[in-house]
């Protein structure tokens, strides 16, 4: 962005990109955070396939449904987050 304003100044026109750099800036969150919850919803589907290898003793199927219904959460995050990007 300093490049463009550079060359904009050179040219003579005044360009103010500080409102673009502010939607950049939040854009850039925003990705961090699918992200961030990009990770969380795989870590939850490598456990539930771990717990499901394992075999499911009733133990384990209290911990696989809650280890699922906890990746399903994420996923939707996830797919809010995502629409905030388009």
């Amino acid at each position: 962005m300093d490049a463009i304003e550079k060359m904009a100044r050179d040219r003579g026109v005044t360009l103010d990109l500080a409102a673009f750099r502010e939607l950049d800036s939040e854009r850039r969150q925003i990705i961090t955070s699918i992200e961030r919850l990009k990770a969380e919803r795989n870590k939850a589907s490598e456990e539930i396939a771990r717990l499901k290898r394992k075999g499911s003793s009733p133990s384990n199927a209290t911990s696989t449904g809650e280890t699922e219904t906890q990746c399903w959460i994420v996923g939707e995050r996830v797919g809010e987050a995502g629409s905030l990007r388009a």
